[in-house]
């Protein structure tokens, strides 16, 4: 997938806001380094853009690491697609018969909007 100029340049136009939480029964994951592309279905791009916002509630069983929530927030001064990330968000809760608590927000130089868990329907953010 190309890298679009824009989505890689910091601008005061381009920011992405997040406050999302997700707890779940558990994911064995093997090994203890987590990563949020291990387990949503989202470009290296994006995973990229928010790793660094993702925290991880988990605990050791024997030899597996059980992952039972993530909670992604933070802010970021680029924009990425935020279809692509709806879904991957949404088929995560689906997957794991739960729901995201939370939102997060798209703005860029024409647009502002904000994404509302749990189905991530946007509202226009009026200035």
């Amino acid at each position: 997938m190309a890298i679009q100029e824009h989505m890689t340049k910091q601008n005061k136009y381009l920011r992405m806001v997040f406050d999302l939480r997700i707890k779940f029964d558990g994911i064995e994951i093997k090994g203890n380094h987590i990563k949020a592309k291990d387990f949503l279905n989202v470009s290296n791009q994006i995973a990229n853009a928010i790793e660094p916002f993702c925290s991880y509630n988990m605990h050791v069983n024997f030899a597996e690491t059980i992952l039972t929530g993530l909670k992604i927030g933070g802010e970021i001064n680029s924009v990425f697609n935020h279809k692509s990330f709806s879904s991957s968000l949404i088929k995560l809760q689906k997957t794991m018969k739960t729901s995201w608590k939370g939102y997060y927000t798209y703005e860029d130089a024409k647009d502002k909007f904000i994404f509302y868990a749990p189905n991530f329907h946007t509202a226009t953010i009026l200035d």
